[in-house]
């Protein structure tokens, strides 16, 4: 039986985004839960349990988690099917799936935020996942279940906070003694590893001491109007390639965005892509390799 709507939960009366989505779900869906939140951190998984852990995509900003509950003989798998078109033709692009034993059943369902019972209901051996972003940062998770004649629904997105001019303004001589190591090394190699920029493990949330870096790409850029650049992200070897790969260009987007946003890049100039993996620095077997392999690169591409 269908419950009436129980919790709308609004932790703020400020205005909230306008939200991205928008699911055809059925017309006999009844909304059950929302909860609308601003400024907040949360993870989505990025990739099955692989024995140890989930592995998580980070995304902070302003958040909303809704819950439906379908009536009827519609499938977990089928409502997925449905939803799948509709969010690609809405500009959102998949970039992970997987289904109950596959996901990893009960350690990957209690890693997801899925909200509790009896308003979202996932049973362990027939559920579906989905997560989708938007080249705006913008991140999408579906949990899909069923129990009985009932479907359950949760969708999770996150629409990233704006990336914000720095409160302190870097010293003069750090900018400058950055710009001159980032022009030499481009002009020598066409290509430089931006150290200024450090990730923690699975996050893509730029660390404390990132815009000396960014004003010197900026800085570089604005020298050098007819050419190109590709910002590359990398990751250490923690989960798989796919996931690793979903997540080194989001890092990489993650640069992208604050030089446009922040130092007035033009987006022609620059693109994002991720290789994940792929070509390690370091040893991934210790604490250090692994963190000099969480990086980002700066290359000349014309």
């Amino acid at each position: 039986m269908i419950r009436a709507r129980v919790a709308i939960c609004v932790l703020s009366l400020t205005a909230m985004p306008v939200w991205a989505v928008d699911l055809p779900l059925p017309g006999n869906a009844v909304e059950v839960a929302r909860i609308e939140e601003e400024g907040v951190a949360l993870d989505l998984p990025l990739g099955p349990w692989n024995g140890a852990n989930v592995p998580t995509l980070g995304v902070e900003g302003d958040a909303r988690r809704v819950v439906w509950q379908i009536p009827g003989q519609a499938t977990a798998r089928q409502i997925i099917e449905a939803l799948r078109p509709a969010l690609e033709d809405q500009g959102w692009r998949v970039v992970f799936e997987c289904r109950d034993a596959v996901c990893g059943g009960y350690d990957f369902r209690f890693s997801t935020n899925t909200l509790p019972a009896p308003e979202m209901y996932v049973d362990l051996g027939n559920y579906r996942y989905l997560l989708a972003e938007k080249e705006t940062g913008s991140a999408l998770s579906l949990m899909v279940s069923q129990a009985g004649r009932i479907a359950f629904v949760q969708a999770t997105e996150i629409d990233p906070a704006p990336v914000s001019e720095p409160a302190l303004v870097a010293s003069s001589k750090s900018v400058e003694r950055t710009e001159e190591d980032l022009s030499g090394t481009l002009d020598r190699e066409g290509r430089a590893a931006l150290e200024g920029l450090v990730f923690e493990s699975g996050a893509v949330t730029l660390g404390e001491g990132a815009d000396d870096t960014l004003e010197a790409i900026a800085a570089y850029l604005d020298m050098h109007p007819d050419h190109r650049f590709a910002i590359v992200g990398h990751t250490d070897s923690q989960g798989s390639l796919d996931s690793n790969i979903t997540l080194s260009e989001r890092r990489a987007r993650t640069v992208r965005r604050a030089l446009i946003d922040v130092h007035d890049v033009s987006p022609a100039q620059i693109e994002a892509r991720g290789i994940g993996s792929l070509a390690p620095r370091g040893s991934n077997e210790s604490g250090e390799g692994r963190q000099a392999n969480r990086r980002v690169e700066i290359v000349r591409i014309d």
